[in-house]
């Protein structure tokens, strides 16, 4: 639903000079969530034997995802980063 959006405001609020080392960094936390996602429900699954926790789980980070970016995310505009 928003994956075009994010890596537009990502190079947006990083600015030309630094919006590879900001993407990068972006596509590694998504890269490493496709690891631990997997392990944990497997763990989940293999403890409980339901996929319930699992779900559960999802839930809880989906809805602290979007709370953060409603909270923390301000206006989309360029950041004067220093250095």
């Amino acid at each position: 639903m928003s994956a075009s959006n994010i890596w537009a405001m990502t190079q947006t609020i990083a600015g030309p000079k630094t919006a590879g080392r900001w993407t990068g960094f972006q596509n590694f936390m998504g890269n490493l969530a496709g690891i631990i996602a997997p392990t944990l429900t497997g763990l989940a699954i293999s403890q409980t034997g339901q996929f319930l926790p699992s779900f559960l789980l999802m839930a809880a980070v989906a809805l602290g995802g979007c709370l953060c970016f409603v909270c923390l995310v301000g206006p989309v505009k360029e950041i004067a980063w220093e250095g």
